[in-house]
């Protein structure tokens, strides 16, 4: 009878072991808002020299080839402002007298529609570039340019300058 009964508590507790052979687990992926910009790390010192009749008079361009890069997994916008006037040794140049020109970059992944508006800078944020979609990695070039100095005749010699800071928002 030990035997049987032993047998028949195996085979029945066996058996229930031997049944449950699958479990399940919950996979959860967790989606945080990412938005990034970085400055080209060889782009960090631009500058526009007025050395010449011409250039004082006709102005200075200078395009910085893929200038900032961005990821953002939703839309945005992407602000800029000066934290000061052109700043020299003993007087300042107007910020305003510096427009920052965006256009697409080189690379970027994202058929999106993206909008693009030319500032004068200033010591308040604008927006330059506005997107209604996210994108994995977008660089865009920026052009700084300067109309020209010609009502600074009495402009001392020397550089003159402010720091300019882009940031990513959520429209």
């Amino acid at each position: 009878m030990k035997i049987y009964l032993s047998l028949l508590i195996t085979f029945v507790f066996g058996t229930s072991l031997l049944a449950q052979r699958t479990y399940t687990a919950e996979l959860s992926v967790a989606v945080d808002e990412v938005k990034s910009i970085i400055v080209n790390q060889s782009q960090l010192n631009v500058e526009l020299v007025f050395d010449d009749y011409w250039t004082l008079v006709q102005g200075q361009r200078i395009d910085q080839s893929n200038h900032i890069e961005v990821t953002s997994t939703n839309e945005y916008e992407i602000k800029v402002y000066a934290t000061s006037d052109l700043i020299g040794s003993t007087t300042t140049i107007p910020i305003d007298k510096v427009r920052v020109v965006p256009v697409p970059g080189e690379y970027g992944f994202g058929s999106n529609q993206v909008n693009y508006s030319s500032v004068q800078l200033s010591t308040q944020e604008q927006a330059i570039v506005s997107s209604n979609h996210g994108d994995v990695l977008r660089s865009f070039s920026i052009a700084y340019e300067v109309s020209g100095l010609e009502s600074f005749e009495d402009l001392p010699s020397g550089v003159y300058s402010t720091t300019i800071t882009y940031s990513i928002v959520s429209k």
